[in-house]
């Protein structure tokens, strides 16, 4: 599995900008002589110099030492917010779906009634309830999609629980969560972790569109979709300010997809691939 993990190019790729990114974000705050939160008058739009590599702001911060420190921000939110969605829709999607029956009806339904809005209109709403601020939006991305992966998840389980090794250990008397934690999960698991990488990159750009519409986090938070919507009023005089954070959003999601296209064809043999039609 290393082997071709090496040997993919979509893979190494998308790995080696995420590593370049991260470590950028966690070494470069550290050696930067730069206060991203520091204002500064008479440093207001400096261009490009030695002291300041990307140019200053309307506030006269450091761009680059902005966007470093954007990066924890930004990824780490998407981490935490994938992370809870992985975690929710691979149990909520394996046990009603093992169990069949009404369990599997009522988790079908609920996941029809949550996909039947659109993901952004679903968000809006939930943070129209609960308010601005970056918690009550990740807990409205999270609510927003789980469901989603769980039924891809469920798609999966489906084809496991026919499956001959699956009925051999009913037969033999295991238990119904042994099974599906010793085995079920695991076998869709490569799969899972296709859908989660593409999926990452997806997180990324609608978290950064959310903070641009001002709903993430505070202002003076160098988020990289809070730094797009705090430089929109001067796109005409100093686009640039737009452009750097808008880049490293860019190549970041770029990256994620890169890295789950690859795992995709590394897990394809396996799986048959990512059923696309539960994808989409």
């Amino acid at each position: 599995m290393i082997k071709k993990f090496i040997k993919n190019k979509k893979c190494k790729v998308g790995l080696i900008i995420i590593l370049v990114i991260i470590i950028f974000g966690v070494i470069y705050p550290i050696v930067s002589p730069n206060d991203p939160y520091a204002v500064s008058s008479a440093d207001k739009y400096i261009g490009l110099s030695t002291r300041f590599p990307l140019g200053t702001d309307s506030f006269g911060r450091c761009v680059l030492t902005r966007i470093a420190v954007g990066t924890k921000y930004s990824l780490l939110v998407s981490f935490v917010i994938i992370g809870a969605i992985s975690v929710i829709s691979l149990l909520v999607g394996t046990i009603p779906t093992y169990y069949g029956g009404k369990y599997d009806r009522a988790f079908v339904a609920v996941c029809d009634v949550i996909m039947a809005f659109p993901q952004m209109i679903f968000v809006l709403v939930l943070i129209g309830i609960l308010g601005k601020g970056i918690g009550n939006l990740m807990i409205s991305m999270i609510i927003s999609q789980w469901a989603w992966y769980a039924k891809f998840v469920r798609g999966y389980v489906l084809e496991e629980k026919n499956k001959g090794y699956v009925k051999a250990a009913i037969a033999s008397g295991t238990k119904s969560y042994k099974i599906i934690l010793r085995h079920i999960i695991p076998n869709i698991l490569p799969a899972f972790i296709v859908y989660v990488s593409v999926g990452m990159g997806r997180v990324i750009l609608e978290l950064s569109a959310f903070s641009f519409l001002g709903l993430g986090v505070s202002p003076e938070i160098p988020e990289w979709g809070a730094m797009l919507n705090e430089n929109r009023k001067c796109i005409f005089t100093h686009p640039e300010l737009m452009l750097y954070p808008g880049l490293f959003i860019f190549f970041t999601a770029m990256a994620f997809n890169l890295l789950g296209d690859g795992l995709r064809d590394i897990f394809d043999h396996r799986k048959g691939g990512v059923n696309e039609s539960v994808c989409n």
